[in-house]
Formats: structure tokens, sequence, C-alpha cells
């Protein structure tokens, strides 16, 4: 049975039809149709026919990674936080439940009344369980529709209480990695502290977010996700350039220490 990530309509409001619809997953491998992982060009294009969870899982990656030294163990570490937070954001739609909802949502004849289904807190049931790192990620992927949770209400309540949908089963036979391991964040200053680890979790979330939007925006309204500006790849060396060249002519060139 193929899983699906998003439905969408045509201008006029016609629905379009199922072999249109955007897949949830790409297995792996080197085949045309397969993902290359961390080296795709397809998501790099954010093309419409690859899965939802490649795609996010590859920019969510590339954003985490590009805050640190190119090459760094910290810039490795963070692109693999990256990776799983969108390789594992979605979980709860591989739920045959949830795809019934998605399907009824398009068709005409179907009650408004359907309800809206959790598909969230399953990736960050999961991530949970891969103590102690992985309740970092269960923040960043239960919060990436709602904002970060509060956590006593996310850890002794949602987490908890709350029912979600059999998704695994379904995940395992598209092939989704659920045994990668999550490395040690990339906090390696002795004084590291708590306030440093809520500023990461913010910052993958961050991450998170913004690839989730773009890759749902390029399938949803691909016109307005071409309309987007393309930043120079060297744009922050540049502002770093301009800067310093604006405070050495306020303020005279600092001495060398």
């Amino acid at each position: 049975m193929s899983v699906y990530a998003h439905t969408f309509k045509y201008e006029d409001g016609r629905p379009a039809p199922e072999s249109e619809w955007e897949p949830l997953f790409t297995p792996f491998g080197d085949g045309v149709d397969q993902c290359q992982q961390q080296n795709c060009e397809k998501c790099r294009r954010l093309d419409r026919d690859h899965g939802h969870l490649n795609k996010v899982a590859y920019w969510s990656a590339k954003f985490a990674c590009e805050m640190f030294p190119p090459g760094s163990a910290e810039a490795a570490a963070a692109c693999d936080w990256g990776y799983l937070a969108g390789l594992w954001h979605d979980l709860g739609k591989f739920a045959p439940e949830w795809q019934k909802y998605l399907a009824a949502k398009m068709d005409i004849h179907a009650s408004d009344s359907t309800g809206r289904i959790d598909h969230s807190t399953a990736g960050a049931k999961f991530a949970n369980k891969l103590k102690p790192l992985g309740e970092l990620l269960a923040y960043v992927i239960a919060g990436h529709h709602a904002g970060l949770a509060c956590g006593t209400t996310l850890f002794n309540e949602r987490l908890v209480n709350r029912k979600i949908a059999d998704w695994q089963g379904e995940a395992e036979s598209a092939g989704v990695p659920l045994s990668l391991p999550i490395p040690l964040p990339p906090l390696k200053r002795p004084d590291a502290n708590s306030t440093d680890l809520a500023f990461m979790v913010r910052y993958f979330y961050s991450c998170l977010v913004d690839a989730d939007f773009l890759a749902t925006e390029a399938f949803m309204n691909p016109t307005q996700s071409k309309n987007r500006s393309v930043w120079p790849a060297d744009l922050l060396d540049r502002m770093i350039e301009t800067l310093e060249k604006y405070l050495e002519t306020r303020f005279g060139q600092s001495e060398s220490t």
C-alpha cells in the first residue's frame, strides 16, 4: 500500500488524483527512484515525487550542520541530529488511520467532521524511548507544528497518556531506519550548561520547522516556492566582511590580542 504525506488540489479546486500525491518516504539505495540520503539531488531539489521525510531530513541536517565549522566533529553531530529529527518527525503518518483521514479530506463527498488526527506525537514517543538523548529529540519533534511544549506537560501527560494509532509496522515495511544511533550533542565546551542545552534544542527545532515548511510549500504551493529568493552561498562571509569594515571605520582597528 502506498503511503502519502500530503495531497493537493489544482488551482480550479479539483482534487488531484492519488498518483500525484506526495509520498511519505522513499527507500534508500542507489537506484534512480531511490534516495541517496545526505547526497540526494532529489532531496536538494525538493522533487514532488520524492519522499517528504527524506526531503525534510536532508534540509534539516543541512541547516543544522552549517552553524559549525565545515568538517568538524560538531558539524557532523549536528548533521545527524537534524537528519534524525527530519526523518522521524512525521512517523505518525504511517498509521493506516491517518492515511484514511488524508484520503477523506480529498473526497468531496466526505463529511467535514472527520476531525484532526495527531501525527506528531508518534515520532516524539518513539524518540523519547531512546534514553537519555532521545528526550531532546522528542521536544523537537513534538513541537514541529504546535511549538515547543512545556516539559512537564510533554513528558508527564502528552507522551504518557495520549493514545496514538499503530504506525511502526508500516514504517518498518517502508524501510524507514528506526535503529539509527543518536550521537552526543555538539556541546563540548567545559562550561556548557542547561542554558546551552536549551539553546541547542531550540536551534534544532528551528532547523526542523524551516525544513518542513519549505518542503511542504514546494509540494503544496510550487509557484510561491519558486519565487523565494535564493541567497548567495557566501552571504554570511560577505555580511561579516561588511560588518568588520564598518567597525574599523567607526571605531578604528582593534589591537591584536
